[in-house]
């Protein structure tokens, strides 16, 4: 699933427009004419069923804090349509390469399949099966003494 929501991610980012790429340590950042984000795998848990990928938004030093912000809004945005669970860090500025930044952690869970119960019973009103009834009382009168109750 990493790799994969990887993709994913850097697809929803790009498919709003938005210029996204594959983060890798190390990796020299390439002059900025606006806001880039670089995305990487943060974590993988609970058995490959939990995916935290960080989204690290920079933006030139020129353009100020606030189209990071704005840029950052923008890509949570997006994310947070695609299904993750977000939360942003505050803006940063690094002096060294004139550019601030922001991280976003978006966390994707995969749910727990669910089994689907079949009852043995159906319930019907004249005849036709009622599908949506998920539960029902039932009971047995009778004047018959020898008839024990259901059980």
């Amino acid at each position: 699933m990493s790799n994969t929501k990887v993709d994913h991610v850097i697809a929803t980012l790009q498919n709003g427009g938005m210029d996204a790429a594959a983060a890798f340590p190390g990796q020299k950042i390439p002059a900025l004419g606006a806001p880039r984000i670089a995305v990487g795998l943060e974590e993988i848990s609970n058995a490959g069923k939990l995916c935290k990928i960080l989204a690290t938004v920079y933006s030139p030093g020129k353009a100020g804090g606030y189209a990071c912000e704005a840029a950052a809004q923008e890509a949570m945005a997006y994310l947070l349509q695609s299904g993750a669970d977000c939360r942003l860090e505050g803006c940063s500025y690094d002096g060294q390469l004139d550019c601030f930044f922001m991280r976003l952690h978006a966390a994707y869970e995969e749910p727990e399949p669910v089994e689907e119960v079949v009852s043995p019973y159906t319930v019907t009103l004249g005849g036709a099966p009622l599908s949506w009834v998920v539960s029902f009382r039932a009971w047995q009168e009778t004047d018959d003494p020898t008839i024990t109750a259901l059980g």
